[in-house]
């Protein structure tokens, strides 16, 4: 099953598009959105990632459709989790991958409660 296009829109929305690498809040060089570039400096310390110097094929302006495809590679990882013997919606995929990709406190909290709703429904 695929994420909804509605949902593409909420992840871009609250990740933000970039299409020149910048360092996250958490100091590791990201690009488009909130594609971590080098993942295993997530093991350094934050002192650390700030001496990780961009390397200098990625140091560009980035098109558009790189930055789509990379997020597409990066939603596929959600999209084929492990099936379950549950008929997920588009919509609840949407929820769970949304909470997944997002780092945005926020958008944590508002799916944390929506699946809980649903939880209890269940």
């Amino acid at each position: 099953m695929k994420v909804s296009p509605l949902c593409i829109k909420m992840i871009a929305h609250h990740e933000g598009v970039r299409y020149k690498p910048y360092r996250c809040p958490a100091n590791l060089w990201t690009i488009g959105i909130g594609h971590v570039m080098y993942p295993d400096h997530a093991k350094l310390t934050m002192a650390d990632r700030l001496k990780v110097d961009l390397h200098p094929e990625d140091n560009r302006v980035w098109s558009k459709e790189e930055v789509d495809a990379i997020l597409a590679s990066d939603l596929a990882r959600f999209e084929n989790l492990p099936k379950v013997n549950l008929m997920l919606s588009s919509a609840l995929l949407s929820i769970l991958v949304w909470e997944r990709y997002s780092a945005a406190p926020s958008v944590k909290r508002c799916c944390a409660g929506i699946m809980k709703r649903l939880r209890l429904s269940l």
